[in-house]
């Protein structure tokens, strides 16, 4: 198992991760059109979606319309703090989770279960 060496976004606090969500912005409608699209035409399911590191959830609640659950998953406290906040102000349904930092549990389970691309599997 790796752990995260750039502190960078773990160390956010409350009023960068609402700058961060705030400036980053999002992607296009189009893009997550394409990226539903391709996921549909290669026989991919949608009842859940884990968006690994999420952030603020600027790409996860757009996804969330395609998926029955959502879970986000960040090492950045705050982040997921922001996320929560802003999914609430956005109305996201009770079926999504953001979790965070308590990840070391999950962590096993992530790279036993499912099919993790090399970058992802350093990440968690």
């Amino acid at each position: 198992m790796s752990t995260l060496s750039d502190s960078t976004f773990t160390n956010y606090t409350n009023d960068q991760a609402q700058k961060y969500a705030q400036l980053r912005g999002t992607y296009t409608d189009p893009l997550f059109r394409t990226i539903i699209d391709r996921h549909l035409k290669t026989g991919g399911k949608f009842r859940v979606l884990a968006d690994v590191g999420c952030g603020p959830g600027n790409a996860t609640k757009p996804l969330a319309r395609s998926f029955d659950y959502v879970v986000g998953l960040d090492p950045g406290v705050e982040m997921i703090n922001t996320a929560q906040e802003l999914g609430a102000k956005r109305r996201l349904d009770s079926q999504s989770s953001m979790l965070s930092p308590a990840l070391n549990q999950l962590r096993a389970l992530f790279v036993k279960t499912c099919h993790l691309s090399k970058i992802t599997k350093e990440w968690i």
